[in-house]
């Protein structure tokens, strides 16, 4: 999300806060604009958070956006089998402006970009989809990612698993013949 003013006089300070406090180390100030950052959405992060202007320790304004987070479970319970396809989605409540929602697969602490799309104010749909055609022990870390001119504004970490299915010695098959008699 981001917040812009025409001119930012001198004493004057542009700041995202939620619940009328400040949030720690989310904003960013690039030529008069405020833009908030939040990794690692979750939903504790879901709510009203406002760009307000001071001037002199006086409110000159305040402008209320809301985040909405949602939960994703999978179908059937214990998640998805390796051999079954898998559909990841990630949908952003609104667009203003252009944003690039994007899907990194996670290894070792680094994302690699798998899937982008570039979604603009009157683009049809606000999600970007990734399917997954069998999933194996290295993809199940992932995560969605919003990119607002080429910054990171959000990223969301999914983490899927594969169901334990409990190993069974082979069994010895039996004819129903006794081994001992002549026929």
């Amino acid at each position: 999300m981001s917040c812009e003013v025409f001119r930012l006089p001198d004493s004057a300070t542009l700041d995202w806060e939620r619940d009328r406090e400040p949030t720690a180390n989310t904003t960013l100030i690039i030529n008069q604009t405020a833009h908030i950052t939040i990794h690692s959405t979750d939903l504790h992060s879901e709510g009203t958070y406002s760009c307000t202007l001071q001037w002199n320790g006086a409110l000159i304004f305040s402008v209320p956006k809301t985040l909405g987070v949602s939960i994703v479970s999978t179908v059937p319970p214990g998640g998805p089998s390796r051999n079954q396809s898998v559909v990841l989605n990630c949908e952003i409540s609104q667009v203003i402006g252009s944003v690039t929602l994007a899907w990194l697969w996670m290894r070792g602490g680094r994302g690699k970009l798998v899937k982008q799309e570039v979604l603009r104010e009157r683009h049809p749909n606000r999600m970007l989809n990734l399917t997954l055609l069998g999933l194996s022990e290295d993809q199940l870390h992932w995560a969605c990612v919003v990119f607002t001119e080429s910054m990171l504004r959000a990223q969301v970490p999914l983490h899927l698993t594969l169901p334990t299915t409990p190993i069974t010695e082979p069994q010895e098959i039996k004819t129903g013949k006794n081994p001992q008699s002549p026929l």
